[in-house]
């Protein structure tokens, strides 16, 4: 929707709708299957951590990036929208006898706070402790703060994005 796309002003952050999907993975095996495909050491990395990882091809070219939050109970991956086949069929489908499990975070979207004040700005918003480089839920929603904005991946990115920018 048009409302989607309006990117707006708020203290000095800049809030508006991130083109990207979350897909959730799953399962006993999570961490060590993604340590395994992805750039960035996932295994053994405290539970809050957000971070961001690339799958390269043969040859070392980037395939896909993507963003990580690593939560008590699963990962959630924040990709570009046109990336999802990507996920699916270079990470999901080649799980072989892994236990990680894949499935998109339907009816989400994702809003982005980037700037200077953008960590302090959705960590007042939500009432949460957010510092660079940690990843929470809060309320439903996952939060990615990393080195280039925070992420918030929410059933309500318009709601989100007007209680961001009117904070």
């Amino acid at each position: 929707p048009p409302e989607d796309r309006a990117v707006t002003h708020a203290v000095d952050a800049l809030v508006g709708p991130h083109d990207a999907v979350a897909t959730q993975v799953t399962g006993g095996d999570r961490l060590s299957y993604l340590d395994d495909v992805l750039t960035q050491r996932v295994e053994g990395a405290p539970s809050g951590t957000a971070t961001s990882g690339l799958l390269l091809d043969a040859h070392g070219a980037p395939m896909l990036v993507t963003d990580l939050a690593l939560l008590d109970d699963r990962v959630v991956l924040v990709t570009p929208r046109g990336c999802q086949e990507a996920v699916d069929r270079l990470l999901a489908g080649r799980t072989f006898l892994a236990d990680a499990r894949f499935a998109a975070l339907e009816g989400t979207r994702v809003v982005r706070v980037v700037g200077p004040d953008a960590v302090a700005l959705v960590a007042e918003v939500l009432a949460v402790d957010l510092e660079p480089g940690r990843a929470l839920e809060a309320d439903e929603e996952v939060v990615l703060a990393l080195p280039d904005g925070v992420l918030v991946v929410t059933s309500d990115a318009t709601g989100r994005r007007e209680a961001l920018v009117a904070a």
